[in-house]
This record gives structure tokens, sequence and C-alpha cells, in this order.
């Protein structure tokens, strides 16, 4: 221990060889590097992580909007061209057994909807569906093309 001349307190010199000094500041600045790169690495994995989870819910949305948007465009497009096909005189509104062919057909090259039909001023329907449940087509009509009973019948080929 010496004693310090301008206070006249003990003091304690701690004496380190330069090889000591160069080791602790070798395994201080190790150290800090590590701890640097750490935070570094997970702010950046953590900015990574919630980047991808965005673009991943951004994509999945869109496709999502995707598949509905062309589920209720399907109603309107065959609408339209059953309308068309009415309006050119090429479809004959007066012919179940024609409606129901022709529905049937639209129905094979669609596999999301469910059912087709046309009704009639006097009540009459011609309709062509296939049940999901079985994965069989089916008629469902009128008779005589005028309000009445339904009669549904399973198609076979």
């Amino acid at each position: 221990m010496k004693i310090s001349k301008k206070t006249g307190e003990a003091a304690r010199s701690i004496r380190l060889s330069i090889r000591t000094i160069m080791i602790l500041s070798y395994l201080i600045l190790v150290v800090s590097v590590a701890l640097v790169t750490t935070y570094l690495s997970f702010r950046n994995n953590h900015r990574l992580a919630n980047m991808l989870v965005m673009r991943s819910a951004r994509e999945t949305g869109l496709r999502i909007q995707d598949r509905i948007t062309g589920f209720f465009r399907q109603p309107e497009l065959i609408n339209a061209y059953n309308a068309d096909m009415i309006k050119r005189k090429l479809m004959d509104t007066q012919t179940q057994n024609t409606l129901m062919q022709h529905f049937h057909e639209q129905i094979k090259a669609r596999p999301t909807v469910n059912s087709i039909y046309f009704a009639n001023p006097e009540g009459g329907l011609a309709n062509s569906g296939i049940d999901k449940a079985t994965d069989r087509p089916y008629v469902i009509f009128t008779e005589g093309f005028r309000s009445g009973r339904f009669l549904k019948y399973a198609l076979d080929d």
C-alpha cells in the first residue's frame, strides 16, 4: 500500500503486465464485436421475418381474392352467354329438353358451378346440375314446361 502525498490517504496500486492488458483489451474487443454482431443479426432476422410474413399474407390475400372473383364471375358469364344465345335465337327457350341438355354441357365444362336453370313466365322450369355430395348429374323440370310439380332425375351416361 502506498500513501498518497497529496491527500494522505491509502491508495492501492494495481500492477498489470502489458500482456494482461493486451489480453483484456482483446477480450473486450471480441465480446463487443460478438454482442454487436448478435444484435444486428437478430434485428435483421426480425425485419426479414416480418417482411416475409407480410409478403406471404399479401400473396395469399391476392390468391383468395382471385379465386373468389373467378368463382362469382362464372354465373355472370354463363348468364351473359345464355342471354346472348336467346337474343340471337340460337337457343330455343320453348323446348325444355334442349335447355336441360345445353345446361348439362355447360355444367360439365365448369366444375365450380352446381346448377343452371331457366324458368319461363308460365312457371315452367328446366334445370341441370351436379349433386356435389354424390358427384352425379341431375335434371329438375316441371311437367309440360308449366307451373306444377318439380321432378328430379339423376342422369347416367
